[in-house]
């Protein structure tokens, strides 16, 4: 990882702290907290920017958070209020899909046991969307549940075999 690695990382790290001061701030902003969990969610993401890892890695080492676990935290927040630019299916399903994301991140790292944790999470968070939204638009849930289970199924017998 170079400067520009770091120069990326310094202002992701301001933006964050401005962020989450506004968060503070306004506490029943949905749109403030949702922005927030985007940008732990999508500014970490590897596939969508390259200096990804480095960030992560800096997240972890400089603010003790997980770019994952702060995602869902602030995307939760953001459903318990009612947003003026977001819909709020959409916010619900990205708890899901921060869930599977870290469950993807977890097991590309080799943490199996927290790829397992973090499907089931998933799974979990689906099934609450499930129960808000039962008519599921667009047939999300249709879609996501069922590679979710298997990744969960191909996890538990990834970890039973190595315990052998």
């Amino acid at each position: 990882p170079g400067l520009e690695s770091h120069d990326k990382w310094k202002w992701i790290k301001a933006g964050i702290g401005f962020a989450k001061r506004g968060a503070v701030k306004n506490p029943a902003n949905a749109d403030i907290a949702f922005e927030l969990g985007y940008m732990y969610l999508h500014l970490f993401d590897r596939n969508a920017f390259k200096h990804a890892d480095y960030c992560r890695i800096k997240l972890r080492e400089e603010l003790n958070e997980d770019n994952f676990e702060e995602a869902a935290f602030w995307l939760k927040k953001a459903v318990l209020f009612k947003s003026k630019n977001f819909n709020a299916s959409v916010m619900q399903r990205m708890i899901c899909h921060a869930y599977w994301q870290a469950a993807l991140q977890a097991e590309k790292d080799r943490r199996l046991d927290d790829a397992l944790e973090y499907t089931k999470k998933s799974i979990a968070e689906w099934d609450v969307y499930l129960d808000i939204y039962p008519e599921d638009p667009q047939d999300m849930a249709k879609k996501f549940i069922p590679m979710v289970e298997r990744k969960k199924d191909e996890l538990l017998q990834i970890l039973r075999n190595n315990s052998r």
